[in-house]
């Protein structure tokens, strides 16, 4: 089903919250380098609908870091909560 709405909605903002939902269900079966793609296009999604300085941008970015810091990459983590930090 979540294809689906992917296909129909594209590039649509809208989409930033399924895919998000998405990645949050793919980090949870520990599938996390499947989330990370997952929220980097959301990512470039919601940086193209919002702009870089969004607060949902600032989410997305949040999570990223966030699931790079669990996974042992801090110092990739570090710019994606930098920024993160600095949006919100």
């Amino acid at each position: 089903a979540v294809p689906a709405v992917e296909r129909r909605l594209q590039q649509h903002p809208d989409l930033v919250d399924v895919l998000m939902a998405r990645a949050s269900a793919l980090a949870m079966l520990q599938r996390i380098d499947e989330a990370l793609t997952v929220r980097e296009r959301a990512l470039a999604i919601a940086e193209r609908a919002y702009g870089p300085d969004h607060p949902e941008v600032g989410e997305v970015l949040g999570s990223i870091g966030y699931e790079k810091l669990m996974t042992g990459h801090p110092e990739e983590a570090q710019g994606f909560l930098d920024r993160a930090y600095e949006i919100n």
